[in-house]
């Protein structure tokens, strides 16, 4: 069996650190997909008092960044999450497969308290991986 190198198709970038305000929608940085084919994005979010933080997912081909539109379930791999008191300190990870080149990750908070900080780490890896020359395990 040949090796495969799975660590030089990474990636990684962080997608979103904010502090959330109350009842509003904080959108993150925008995230450029060019030469992969998928994301993974790697999501943690800190003490939570009150409210629900509920993550959303938009993208594009504009490259002025003005027309997003929110993902289709069917380019979601999992559920995107939503934080509460019940799973604050939760990681989460869930997945991009549509073919847009820019994505936008954007969170809408509800009932909760201002300055809950918040982060997206955006892992892109390709799915064609690269034989380790002279490596090989039988």
């Amino acid at each position: 069996m040949t090796a495969i190198d799975r660590h030089a198709g990474y990636s990684a970038d962080v997608g979103f650190t904010a502090v959330i305000l109350s009842n509003t929608t904080t959108f993150g940085d925008i995230l450029d997909t060019e030469g992969f084919l998928s994301v993974n994005l790697i999501t943690s979010m800190t003490f939570i008092a009150a409210g629900t933080f509920q993550m959303g997912l938009d993208e594009s081909d504009d490259p002025t960044f003005t027309a997003f539109n929110t993902v289709d379930s069917e380019f979601i791999i999992g559920t995107l999450p939503s934080f509460t008191t019940a799973n604050a300190n939760a990681v989460t990870r869930v997945g991009y497969v549509g073919k847009k080149r820019f994505i936008r990750i954007n969170f809408v908070s509800t009932g909760g308290a201002v300055g809950i900080p918040l982060s997206v780490l955006q892992a892109e890896f390709t799915s064609q991986p690269a034989p380790v020359a002279g490596l090989s395990f039988n």
